[in-house]
């Protein structure tokens, strides 16, 4: 993360535990939900894990509004600035991060995956 340029870096997780990243702020309302993370430390062994997540996680940025409205935040202030979004997850491509990215692509954001 060091390496990384950016004017905006968000710790998007629910509880960062003990650990301390300078130069972010946590942005809980980016995370998944209690319920999904718990749901996917219980599944996250299964094959085919990832596809129900992403349908949870996709279902709860139309309708949960916290998470809906971050995402509209993050686009906007991406007009004007650079912003990385940062979690434990080491795939993009099976992570929240990834799909927020998804999304903000959809919206005409242009998005960089590490």
């Amino acid at each position: 993360m060091k390496h990384y340029d950016a004017d905006i870096k968000y710790f998007i997780v629910q509880r960062p535990g003990k650990v301390k990243v300078y130069g972010m702020k946590h942005r809980p309302d980016l995370a998944p939900s209690q319920e999904l993370f718990s749901w996917t430390l219980e599944n996250k062994s299964n094959v085919n894990w990832f596809e129900e997540y992403k349908n949870r996680f996709c279902y709860d940025i139309i309708y949960r509004a916290g998470l809906r409205d971050a995402i509209s935040e993050v686009e906007s202030k991406s007009q004007s600035s650079v912003i990385m979004l940062v979690c434990f997850c080491a795939d993009v491509n099976q992570c929240h991060r990834g799909l927020i990215a998804d999304e903000l692509t959809k919206r005409g954001v242009h998005v960089e995956r590490y």
